[in-house]
């Protein structure tokens, strides 16, 4: 297991806690979508070499994308639109890997695993901003 890796999951538990506590109902679901996803791919990811087309990960991702187009259908915030955005492009990754079966693994582990640290940053962010804007963002 890469540094990498090591170092995402408190990255994810600190980013998630923040916003799970500070922002509303939708940082508490955009933190349980983020956490439950990221977790499984991490699982998933370190038990697979990634030499080909990773349908598991795509999977994984692709319902990551689809749970975060719900939160920003019916969210008031901004923030889950960009992350819903940003794991779009990690799904487009995956049909990249599958167009282009010869794409060198270590460029697609790194780009279809990337996309998770910007949604974290666009999580916190959106919540600190919706706190310092005054809306109340947590109930």
């Amino acid at each position: 297991m890469d540094v990498a890796r090591i170092a995402f999951i408190p990255i994810l538990i600190l980013a998630c806690s923040y916003v799970y506590i500070r922002g509303g109902c939708t940082g508490r679901i955009g933190a349980a979508i983020l956490v439950v996803t990221s977790l499984l791919g991490h699982w998933f990811g370190s038990n697979m070499a990634w030499g080909q087309f990773r349908y598991d990960i795509a999977l994984i991702d692709t319902a990551c994308l689809m749970l975060f187009l719900l939160l920003a259908m019916r969210s008031d915030r901004y923030w889950p639109i960009w992350a819903a955005g940003l794991q779009q492009t990690a799904v487009l990754t995956h049909l990249g890997a599958a167009i282009l079966p010869e794409i060198s693994p270590a460029i697609y582990e790194a780009l279809a695993t990337f996309w998770k640290l910007p949604i974290l940053v666009v999580m916190v962010a959106g919540t600190y901003l919706d706190l310092r804007s005054g809306e109340d963002a947590a109930p």
